[in-house]
């Protein structure tokens, strides 16, 4: 781990299984919650005034400073999760000691009106949170995009329709999708002024390239999701594959994508080489596993790439490592299992050591974030008392 070096760990938006969502219209490649529990949240309520304005007045305190009380001198603050839980969104703060064998979680509720929020997104400088959510009373039946400070507050509107939501690398743009036009994917500079960028049926699940060039999306024009891949300069788009769920991640260099893609009510893990000009979309390698793969989460360093695997009714979080690191060529695939409980692991992501995974794990309406270290298994719970988390994504140091 290195201190004091702010990554934004994940690109994408975390969520659970395809399943059915709870707004209708989200239904290509639905990232649902993850359990269907009740929404009463047993996390802590904020103090007064805690969460009730978007000034960060002197009383606030930054991220570096951000300590839990009652953390020992030898723990330092390494990084903040987002998490919808219940119906609202929270701050975890999390500290650690500098081998990570003591980690603990603090968490902070960011919004006051209970409603809907999904796909909660940290901007890449950690100071904002990009979320969907049915917050509009006036178009309470459809999700649209907010945004919300760090610490909270009221949130301002980026599209009053609109759904999975993804910040451009430098945090000066967003995309997402919405059903207005029967399909479309918009991209507008965090001060507003959207312009439509792909116009295709059903369009979601949009997913900015690291190096900001190439927008990966699902469509279904063909009946089944279509993965394709949006090449902005040339305004051109290539078709990656088919039966995509909407579980896409970029590698970190952003030469390959990992997705997954169903048949035979079974989703199966698929590594695509992907250029940086239209045209130069490579041959798709597959990850076998005995179960139905979700959530892939490229390490930091590229060489691994986590996962979650639904075999005989149970999930469990998965590890390949990879002995390629780029080109067209097939990698050769070493897959572990790293969990193993008796309910479910779900929702990896790494940390930027490459050696440790934060994910959520439980069931029905008892759950828990926990850390793991990737090579000896042993794992720690950061915090409890969840009872129906979402979807979470991560800004570590």
């Amino acid at each position: 781990m290195r201190f004091g070096f702010s990554v934004r760990l994940s690109s994408r938006i975390l969520s659970h299984a395809i399943a059915p969502c709870v707004l209708a219209f989200l239904s290509v490649g639905c990232r649902s919650t993850v359990n269907a529990g009740p929404t009463t949240s047993l996390l802590p309520t904020p103090t007064t005034g805690e969460a009730s304005s978007t000034a960060q007045g002197p009383a606030q305190p930054t991220a570096e400073d951000a300590v839990a009380d009652g953390h020992s001198d030898a723990r330092a603050f390494i990084g903040k999760l987002v998490l919808s839980e219940g119906s609202a969104l929270y701050r975890v703060d999390v500290a650690c000691d500098q081998m990570l064998m003591e980690c603990t979680g603090e968490s902070r509720r960011l919004t006051d009106t209970p409603a809907l929020f999904v796909m909660p997104t940290w901007s890449p400088d950690g100071r904002k949170v990009l979320f969907a959510s049915d917050l509009d009373p006036e178009v309470s039946d459809v999700l649209g995009v907010f945004l919300v400070g760090e610490w909270g507050g009221t949130p301002d509107t980026v599209a009053s329709a609109g759904h999975d939501p993804d910040w451009s690398p430098t945090g000066e743009q967003v995309v997402y999708a919405t059903w207005e036009g029967g399909g479309r994917l918009m991209i507008t500079p965090v001060g507003g002024g959207a312009r439509i960028a792909v116009e295709r049926p059903f369009a979601s699940h949009p997913s900015w390239s690291p190096d900001g060039t190439r927008i990966a999306y699902v469509a279904d024009a063909r009946g089944s999701g279509t993965l394709s891949v949006l090449y902005l300069a040339e305004a051109a788009a290539d078709l990656v594959g088919l039966g995509a769920t909407g579980f896409i991640d970029w590698s970190p260099g952003g030469d390959r994508i990992a997705y997954t893609s169903a048949s035979d009510n079974k989703a199966e893990l698929f590594i695509h080489p992907v250029g940086i000009t239209p045209g130069s979309i490579g041959r798709a390698q597959r990850i076998s596993t005995d179960g139905s793969v979700s959530y892939p989460d490229w390490s930091p360093d590229g060489a691994q790439l986590a996962f979650v695997s639904r075999y005989e009714g149970n999930e469990n979080i998965h590890v390949a490592t990879l002995g390629c690191t780029d080109g067209d060529e097939a990698c050769q695939v070493d897959v572990r299992q790293i969990t193993g409980a008796p309910d479910a692991e779900t929702t990896p992501i790494w940390f930027p050591d490459s050696k440790h995974l934060v994910y959520l794990a439980g069931a029905g309406s008892s759950w828990r974030l926990e850390l793991i270290d990737v090579e000896s298994h042993q794992a720690q719970v950061i915090l409890d008392h969840l009872t129906s988390p979402r979807d979470i994504d991560a800004h570590i140091r």
